[in-house]
């Protein structure tokens, strides 16, 4: 799969869970203790599965340059993972010489 077009599914979940979060917060859920549904944000497009966590853990989860994805999804080949907590995990893209120029 070109890496455009996995990117592209993954911005198409960031987007989805983005709008969760926000009618989550609009619907005035408590972020300490009120939990949420998230989407995988792998770059598998037939990836649907759904991640449970808290609010205050899905606004980290979702900090610019970083990818929350289901703790099995996450790829130590090209991504770095920030944080691995329960079924979900954190990462961030690996830099590779073409990126790090």
């Amino acid at each position: 799969m070109p890496v455009e077009h996995g990117l592209s599914f993954r911005k198409l979940k960031r987007e989805v869970n983005g709008r969760i979060l926000d009618l989550a917060t609009e619907l005035g859920f408590e972020e300490s203790s009120s939990e949420a549904t998230a989407f995988c944000e792998c770059e598998r497009p037939d990836c649907l599965q759904r991640i449970q966590l808290t609010l205050v853990e899905f606004q980290w989860a979702l900090t610019p340059g970083c990818w929350l994805v289901a703790a099995d999804h996450a790829r130590p080949s090209t991504e770095h993972v920030i944080q691995r907590r329960g079924t979900y995990a954190v990462v961030r893209p690996a830099l590779t010489p073409e990126t790090s120029s």
